[in-house]
């Protein structure tokens, strides 16, 4: 019997992007064919904006909090376990123990590296989230090393540290309830993005307050560096050399990238603009992998674009939602697909990391203790 669509069991989940000037809100939901729906937003918003809504309470247990990269440090840190007892199974219970050794020893200088990436105290900074990922025995790759009679056990350590009041504030929105998922932004846009692409590939992230260039390499090493050009230039020459408010600005700016103009316009604005973005390819002409763009402001000039050995691409987000498993309607959805690519990355993270080992789930129970009891923040 053929399913009717208003019948079909969704589950819903509310994606929080944490800012330095406030946070927005996505609610989203996956129906039972992994068909992803926009239900609402909210934008420039405060917790108690998004606390006050009357669904909330529904949806609890499905809440992914994704903080900008000033605000949380993402540490990969690679171990190595020797076993004496190499004649004997691995268990849970042995490897369980030396993971958490390790975290704890590598805990006090990512805490450290953390407060000066993020410009505060060390002592303010806490663990809130925490990964095992490319695990190896004896030098072979392997999913899971239970039950391997290993000499050594080498792993990857992911741990995702904030300011103590970035996760009070999360704690205080979630009623004290440790049920949750966070992430750093950048990161879980690099996760994503490693769905398609093999590294070494960079994301430049252009935002109105200042845009940063994140580099994953073979190794998946994250570098990040800042970039000293915003979209906002395209539309401030506008303004300047039009005597505009912002807001025309932007309209004539949009009219332009949607090559709704005549002929002459189209040459009179290409000629201004690219005045204004010849900076972003000096800041990035040094590069030598491919870039994918994400932007709340289209770029004067279509995508896929080369320079030289430079490439620019925005993110395949059709590609990475098929990769993994997911269908999406791009007509309902409010923004254009480089700005949905950063909306969605933090739940494509989210269902990654759920789908994970049960060494992971473990840790999750076991090691936010680390800086300070997550349950008592």
């Amino acid at each position: 019997m053929h399913r009717l669509k208003f019948w079909t069991a969704k589950e819903n989940f509310l994606l929080i992007e944490v800012l330095s000037d406030g946070v927005n809100g996505l609610l989203i939901s996956l129906d039972s064919e992994n068909h992803l729906s926009f239900q609402r937003s909210w934008h420039n918003g405060s917790w108690e904006d998004i606390a006050g809504w009357l669904g909330l309470n529904r949806l609890i247990k499905n809440i992914v909090v994704a903080a900008d990269a000033s605000l949380a440090y993402t540490a990969l840190v690679p171990v190595r376990l020797q076993r004496e007892n190499f004649k004997e199974e691995l268990g849970a219970t042995e490897l369980e123990h030396r993971l958490a050794q390790e975290i704890g020893r590598a805990f006090t200088g990512c805490r450290v590296d953390a407060g000066r990436a993020l410009q505060a105290d060390d002592l303010d900074i806490v663990l809130v989230n925490s990964r095992v990922t490319d695990f190896r025995v004896d030098g072979h790759r392997v999913l899971h090393p239970i039950g391997f009679k290993a000499h050594q056990v080498e792993a990857m350590l992911e741990l995702i540290l904030t300011r103590r009041p970035i996760l009070s504030d999360v704690k205080h929105f979630l009623k004290n309830r440790s049920n949750f998922f966070f992430t750093e932004s950048t990161r879980a846009e690099l996760i994503a993005l490693r769905k398609t692409e093999q590294p070494p590939f960079q994301i430049l992230r252009l935002d109105y307050d200042g845009s940063a260039l994140a580099i994953l390499n073979r190794k998946e090493e994250v570098a990040r560096r800042p970039v000293a050009w915003s979209p906002g230039q395209l539309l401030q020459i506008i303004e300047r050399e039009w005597k505009v408010s912002p807001a025309v600005a932007r309209a004539l700016y949009e009219t332009y990238a949607a090559r709704d103009m005549g002929a002459a316009s189209l040459k009179f604005f290409g000629k201004l603009l690219d005045e204004a973005i010849a900076p972003l390819w000096k800041e990035i002409r040094q590069v030598r992998s491919r870039i994918y763009v994400e932007t709340p402001l289209p770029l004067p000039f279509a995508l896929p674009i080369r320079r030289n050995a430079l490439e620019l691409h925005y993110p395949p987000l059709a590609a990475i939602l098929n990769r993994s498993g997911f269908s999406i309607d791009f007509a309902e959805w409010p923004w254009q697909t480089p700005l949905l690519f950063r909306k969605l990355a933090p739940f494509l993270a989210f269902y990654y990391d759920r789908s994970d080992s049960t060494v992971n789930r473990w840790l999750r129970r076991h090691l936010n203790w680390l800086g300070s009891p997550i349950s008592h923040v």
